[in-house]
């Protein structure tokens, strides 16, 4: 495994990949020899273009490699059918996954999100409209949302 770092708007991107892509997150320092690819490039250059306000979809999802359980990667998938400028409660996504009563194991998959930005956790906010937890901080999770205009209760 090749980790890829890139400075952005919100932090430090560690971008694991090898063959594909296994995960995008915030990092703290650079912890391992930087190696960086065509791929890593060009997600680094649409989460850039997005953070701008200058993207609202992604077209990388093919050089993802989805990990988790099947009802993980299930929830992490339709949190790329919210629309940019939207949210979505945590009981909402486990309605539309088929899963109503899996309200907290939604929240659970969504928590372990691999992929920061590309599948969009960040819109998914309470039930109250209260911005919940977030795995980078409320600050960046804030920032997210007012990038895309959307609402939500402090």
């Amino acid at each position: 495994m090749y980790y890829a770092y890139y400075l952005s708007k919100i932090g430090l991107l560690a971008i694991a990949h090898q063959d594909k892509i296994y995960s995008i997150k915030l990092a703290k320092e650079i912890h391992t020899r930087n190696k960086k690819s065509t791929i890593t490039d060009k997600v680094y250059k649409e989460i850039s273009e997005y953070l701008e306000g200058l993207r609202k979809e992604f077209t990388i999802y093919e050089h993802l490699e989805p990990v988790g359980t099947d009802f993980q990667i299930k929830v992490r998938e339709s949190l790329r059918k919210i629309p940019y400028g939207e949210s979505s409660t945590y009981s909402d996504l486990a309605t539309k996954i088929g899963h109503p009563q899996a309200i907290r194991a939604t929240g659970s998959a969504i928590g372990k999100n691999p992929f920061l930005i590309v599948n969009p956790c960040h819109r998914v906010l309470r039930k109250d409209g209260n911005i919940g937890g977030f795995a980078y901080g409320n600050e960046v999770k804030k920032f997210l949302l007012d990038l895309e205009n959307i609402t939500y209760n402090l």
